[in-house]
């Protein structure tokens, strides 16, 4: 339907904002086109955005990002492919000195809980656009989430009925 044409009704909006509040706005835009083209573009621009930092360990250099590229693929691709497209707000996601928040509007799926989730239950909610993002490798089978993870964390937000941290 529309959302995969460059008639797509709905947006994503990306915020980046100096310090750990939404006080004061270093930059901030709104992605259009298809939710392919919105998907690589945020991507893109959140990754500008998500500083490297390099250690020394001995003689070697060791870079390291402040987020794992892997985790924010995983957050925008789920809050683009279980957001509630019946609702026409924009998915957001909000870039902090020390997280990012990713705002899917539309909470849980019904009868799915938080709890179910960090087991590893995944129901979809538009199964033919999850269909479609597995068919094209965007999406794997199965969720491998490590929640034992010291790495930063990367915040997770339903729109009605939210849900927190993700570690």
């Amino acid at each position: 339907g529309l959302l995969l044409s460059e008639q797509c009704p709905q947006s994503l909006k990306v915020a980046v904002f100096q310090g750990t509040d939404k006080q004061v706005f270093r930059d901030r835009r709104e992605f259009h086109g298809s939710l392919l083209q919105q998907i690589q573009d945020v991507y893109g621009y959140i990754d500008y955005h998500n500083q490297t930092r390099a250690t020394l360990e001995g003689l070697e250099r060791v870079d390291e990002r402040d987020y794992p590229p892997e985790a924010v693929r995983e957050a925008l691709l789920n809050a683009v492919a279980h957001r509630d497209y019946s609702f026409s707000g924009s998915t957001q996601v909000n870039i902090y000195e020390d997280r990012i928040e990713f705002i899917s509007l539309g909470g849980l799926v019904p009868g799915l809980t938080k709890e179910a989730i960090l087991v590893g239950v995944s129901q979809s909610r538009n199964e033919r656009l999850t269909a479609l993002f597995y068919r094209i490798k965007l999406i794997e089978d199965l969720w491998d989430a490590d929640l034992s993870s010291d790495e930063p964390q990367v915040i997770a937000k339903g729109g009605r009925g939210g849900w927190g941290n993700i570690h």
